[in-house]
């Protein structure tokens, strides 16, 4: 949270002198974004560092990643003039 960019921080209306809420500041208002509507459920990756100099590999998780296609087709069921306007001009 406090590693914000300050422009960002300026955008949500952070006060920076709360230093203990900045992510849930941040968090809070992004879960109130319309256009969190839009994007699709992310894809669950399973990451594995992998290190030839130990033979256990480092299981870092799982991720969730948005994938370009699927950004790209939920803007446009999401809203056709939002697509037209953002992808073909």
């Amino acid at each position: 949270g406090r590693y914000l960019p300050k422009n960002l921080k300026d955008l949500v209306g952070i006060d920076e002198t709360d230093t203990k809420n900045i992510g849930r500041h941040f968090w809070s208002w992004l879960n109130k974004q319309k256009w969190r509507k839009m994007l699709p459920r992310p894809f669950p990756v399973e990451v594995v560092l992998k290190d030839e100099r130990r033979e256990v590999p480092n299981y870092l998780g799982t991720w969730h990643l948005h994938l370009p296609g699927d950004l790209i087709h939920s803007m446009y069921t999401y809203d056709v003039d939002l697509f037209r306007d953002r992808w073909l001009g």
